[in-house]
């Protein structure tokens, strides 16, 4: 059945959107980051079906599943991997918390962000941008391995502090070790400089080491530290904006418009 609309006998004049005065808008008013697109891990976990036959041949069928493969180098198990890593200018805005800090997951309630696309930058799901020039806080515990100098999950930034007693270099706030048992006392702290030194990003443990104040192998850690915020595209309301636009032309002309997504801090979750 064909549907034809009825177009009204009289279209009144219209106000139409500029695109590059939201281009101009977005490069002027933007913030730095690094955009880098998810696509599809093709990895697959196979099994093998056994079934026994009575008093006949033992039969043995290989079975695909959609799983992806815990042991993949490519995506690590998540069924998706990052590509394509570029510098863009975006708008993010609307960045809070919700700490609800007597429900069950504690401070890790979800950090959302609106984030805003020149039209070439369409994000798709899982897409991951991560801040050039921003900082916040992240805390984690590690294990200490046999390595002298270790990564965090994110690399740590040094981010120069303006303050009462002059500009101040910053990257860790707080270091606490244990011992091999777990055990950990006020006497357990550790300071940069004195027990390690932040370079490249990753903990440098040779001072430590030396005065027998690092973390022995095995032993357990936490640190508090500057990391570039980092967020996952897990919802995209306005996937594709696109208008006509005339001005200064005979005929309308087809215009891309800047599209928004919504990103939640990584080491939140993606919500799988």
């Amino acid at each position: 059945m064909l549907l034809p609309s009825r177009i009204p006998a009289k279209i009144t004049p219209r106000v139409d959107l500029d695109p590059e005065g939201l281009r101009k808008f977005i490069v002027e008013n933007g913030l730095r980051a690094t955009w880098e697109q998810a696509a599809d891990c093709p990895c697959v976990r196979r099994t093998q079906e056994v079934v026994l036959g009575f008093g006949y041949p033992t039969l043995t069928s290989d079975q695909t599943t959609s799983d992806a493969r815990a042991d993949c180098t490519v995506c690590g198990g998540k069924g998706y991997y990052h590509h394509s890593s570029q510098p863009i200018v975006a708008l993010f805005v609307s960045a809070h918390t919700e700490p609800e800090r007597f429900a069950p997951w504690g401070e890790y309630a979800r950090g959302m962000v609106s984030i805003t696309t020149l039209p070439e930058h369409i994000p798709g799901l899982f897409d991951r941008f991560t801040l050039t020039d921003s900082v916040l806080v992240f805390r984690e515990s590690r294990r200490r391995t046999s390595a002298t100098v270790e990564s965090m999950r994110y690399p740590i930034v040094t981010r120069t502090l303006d303050l009462s007693t002059g500009p101040t270099a910053v990257a860790v706030f707080a270091a606490q070790r244990t011992d091999a048992a777990g055990v950990t006392t006020p006497a357990d702290s550790m300071a940069v400089g004195v027990d390690f030194v932040v370079v490249g990003g990753q903990i440098d443990w040779t001072l430590g080491d030396a005065l027998g104040s690092a973390p022995v192998e095995g032993a357990w850690y936490a640190i508090s530290y500057y990391a570039r915020p980092r967020f996952v595209a897990v919802d995209y309301p306005h996937s594709f904006r696109d208008t006509w636009v005339r001005r200064k032309t005979a005929e309308p002309t087809f215009a891309p418009l800047p599209t928004s997504s919504m990103a939640r801090l990584e080491f939140y979750g993606t919500g799988q």
